[in-house]
């Protein structure tokens, strides 16, 4: 293993760093808060010599159809977007794994609803969940360097080829269903056994989680706890400190942090929880789409 430099950085340099050992043939960036110095560092990249090509968009949905122009050609994409930019594009993500195109995107989540604001409100991951790609949620600095450089390793196996938010050559793939290559209007048992197929690449991915990974979650403390908190992103950075206090109060009390969000660690949790007294699930979205999945799988 390499040697290893302990610093403090943030997000945006973290995925910065990712990106300049990743081998990145284009990124394409269209400026929002909080995203916007993360692609301006991937610019800088550019001018480094470490991206091949880099260009700023017109708006969301022209970034989108681009990446995955590269991405059919490929190449080797990347992009980030952030809250209300996630839903102008959201047309042109949720195409992407039908297209099975292993792109890597960065989402820097933020509130999209009214009263408006940049606070760090996840709603927009409840969007992303349902549209058959590879989802991981980072907790900090760490992760987000981690997840984007296993993200392209896992996202371009051959039985995979799905984006990851954090390979079957796509024209390939595409040329394997002629009906795909008559018309935009198919069937929908050609629409449905395709989707399955989509969702069939999700869970294949299970295994690569596991090996660049070490897994879909993480558990710390919870034998023998009188609560479990089961949580993921920066929510599970605030569990930590949660979990110290009641600590001091003699309470002892459990962490499973949920990694990947699709594929969704079901037989991991189910075996996790099996004893839980109590299981707290903190969330920075008012509609608890991470509640949930954990009810669905428990």
């Amino acid at each position: 293993e390499a040697p290893r430099v302990r610093e403090f950085i943030t997000g945006s340099e973290a995925a910065k760093e990712a990106v300049r050992r990743s081998n990145v043939d284009l990124a394409i960036a269209y400026p929002i808060t909080p995203q916007s110095e993360t692609m301006q560092l991937v610019g800088v990249l550019y001018g480094e010599g470490y991206v091949k090509e880099y260009y700023r968009g017109e708006e969301e949905v022209g970034v989108m159809a681009a990446i995955a122009g590269g991405s059919r050609a490929g190449v080797r994409c990347f992009t980030a977007t952030a809250g209300p930019g996630t839903l102008r594009g959201l047309e042109g993500i949720a195409s992407w794994p039908g297209h099975r195109l292993p792109a890597v995107a960065f989402f820097t989540c933020r509130v999209v609803n009214a009263p408006l604001a940049i606070q760090p409100d996840n709603i927009e991951i409840a969007y992303l969940l349902n549209c058959g790609m590879v989802v991981f949620h980072a907790e900090n600095q760490q992760d987000v360097f981690d997840f984007i450089m296993k993200g392209f390793t896992i996202s371009e196996k051959n039985d995979v080829t799905l984006p990851v938010l954090d390979a079957e050559n796509p024209p390939a793939r595409l040329s394997r269903d002629a009906p795909v290559q008559k018309s935009n209007f198919m069937a929908y048992n050609i629409h449905a056994v395709w989707q399955q197929e989509v969702w069939a690449a999700v869970e294949r991915s299970r295994k690569y989680i596991d090996k660049y990974m070490g897994g879909l979650c993480t558990a710390e403390g919870v034998e023998d706890a009188d609560a479990i908190l089961v949580a993921s992103g920066s929510a599970a950075a605030q569990s930590r400190e949660a979990i110290r206090l009641c600590a001091e109060k003699g309470i002892k009390v459990g962490l499973i942090k949920i990694r990947s969000l699709r594929p969704f660690p079901t037989m991991e949790l189910r075996k996790l929880c099996a004893k839980a007294k109590l299981i707290v699930i903190p969330e920075f979205n008012y509609v608890g789409w991470l509640a949930k999945d954990v009810a669905a799988s428990i």
